[in-house]
């Protein structure tokens, strides 16, 4: 890496990336991890500034470019004005992966807008954080010189309620890593390489926001379970105290890649209703792995997911059951829709992604 020296710097965000990263420290996982498959070819040498380490595993990138690791301690927002902000890099030209940049940052921009959740009263946000952040993202996306959004609704968003000029947005769909494959082997009765998992199962991936339906998805199951189909749900990302020991209800929390990819290709389906997303990265990342998906393809979904979804006709425990039902009894119908998802999973290829976002960073770094 010897032209290193002689290259460009950027300055790279690095805070989301997390032991328990969720969709921004995901998004910026796989774009690193791309890039540093072949280093030589970036036009600019990114600098990543993060505020934890983590598993070597997690990052393989790191053998290959420079990354600093300070204020692990920090709330966000002196972290961002203090440590990423600091004399040392807040000149360079910056790529803010999670919707928000600086306030003492000099150099140009390049800010990713995941969503514009705080601007819709559908997003279930609560009042302390639209208070929190809905001056903040707007700041940022009026300061940055381009911003990079993963959808279209996205986009359109970013435009009406930030007015930024359309010229000054690039639509591109983030990238799922090449090993989130399908198995040819569906509906595996007994799955061995988790013990909690006795019986079939649908899945659930992320947060358990009130936009998500997780509570209706819930019931739908022990509904299932009553009718005398031995099933559970398995959900996956932060555990929820509020919800206790429920029956049919297997939380596993944060876990690999490895057993998430497992979870895809066994699962019955991905169940993920929600009323707005900026992505819906569990859509594309199922998808993949040839998972049916149950859901409501509204905003940004409805690009996600395109024809490869089961469409609840509303977000009710019933509808919810009849879909799962409709999954399982007609296999004619859940094979085409596992091809059609396969077909629409390749629009999130990783190399395309990180080709498209350096190619814009390199406007900045020259």
């Amino acid at each position: 890496m010897s032209q290193n020296n002689v290259l460009p710097k950027i300055a790279i965000d690095g805070h989301r990336l997390t032991e328990n990263s969720t969709g921004v420290g995901r998004y910026l996982s796989v774009l690193l991890n791309q890039w540093s498959l072949a280093p030589d070819l970036l036009p600019f040498h990114p600098i990543i500034i993060k505020c934890t380490e983590r598993k070597a595993d997690l990052d393989p990138w790191k053998n290959r470019f420079q990354h600093v690791c300070h204020g692990s301690r920090l709330p966000g927002l002196i972290w961002e004005n203090t440590i990423l902000a600091s004399r040392e890099f807040r000149h360079l030209p910056l790529f803010a992966p999670a919707n928000l940049v600086p306030y003492r940052w000099k150099g140009p921009v390049v800010l990713v807008v995941h969503d514009t959740f705080c601007e819709h009263s559908d997003s279930h946000i609560s009042t302390f954080n639209r208070i929190r952040f809905r001056s903040r993202y707007r700041r940022s996306a009026q300061r940055a010189d381009l911003i990079i959004t993963p959808s279209q609704a996205t986009a359109h968003d970013v435009h009406q309620f930030f007015q930024i000029p359309i010229s000054h947005i690039k639509v591109i769909p983030p990238g799922i890593p090449s090993y989130f494959k399908p198995v040819h082997d569906k509906f595996t009765s007994a799955l061995n390489f988790i013990p909690e998992i006795k019986n079939p199962y649908v899945l659930f991936v992320g947060k358990k926001s009130s936009r998500r339906e997780f509570p209706a998805i819930l019931e739908a199951v022990q509904r299932l379970r009553k009718s005398g189909l031995k099933i559970n749900l398995v959900a996956v990302g932060p555990s929820t105290q509020k919800l206790g020991s429920q029956d049919g209800l297997i939380e596993l929390g944060y876990i690999s890649d490895q057993t998430l990819i497992q979870l895809y290709q066994n699962a019955i389906a991905l169940i993920w209703p929600s009323s707005r997303e900026g992505f819906g990265l569990p859509l594309a990342e199922a998808m993949a792995c040839g998972c049916p998906i149950i859901t409501t393809p509204v905003n940004a979904i409805a690009e996600v997911a395109g024809q490869a979804c089961l469409t609840l006709p509303d977000c009710s425990p019933d509808s919810i059951k009849s879909a799962v039902q409709q999954i399982i009894e007609d296999p004619q119908f859940t094979s085409s829709m596992i091809r059609t998802g396969l077909e629409q999973s390749d629009r999130y290829d990783p190399k395309v992604f990180a080709d498209q976002v350096s190619e814009i960073l390199k406007r900045f770094a020259t």
